[in-house]
């Protein structure tokens, strides 16, 4: 397994977080059952319906999300952190 350091933690939640932001920013655009999808073997990370997912993992858009000070969605920096260190482990 390959070691990373938590800058390669940090900027694929980073990754997770833009795809989110971009998503909540434009939610109309997106299908209603839309879902963020992670390619484990490139770490891809994108929204869409689920379609094939082989080799893909699937999340809930509302895993990720949060109700924000202004009662409005934004991305979920603790949950995207703990999702992000699933897939990067640092020794």
């Amino acid at each position: 397994m390959q070691q990373n350091s938590i800058q390669d933690i940090n900027n694929f939640s980073e990754q997770i977080f833009n795809v989110l932001k971009e998503y909540l920013d434009d939610v109309d655009l997106y299908p209603n059952d839309s879902c963020l999808i992670i390619n484990r073997k490139c770490l891809d990370v994108f929204i869409d319906n689920i379609i094939d997912t082989k080799e893909c993992d699937i999340y809930p858009v509302s895993s990720l999300t949060r109700l924000g000070e202004d009662n409005l969605l934004e991305p979920d920096v603790d949950a995207i952190f703990e999702l992000s260190s699933k897939y990067l482990f640092v020794y």
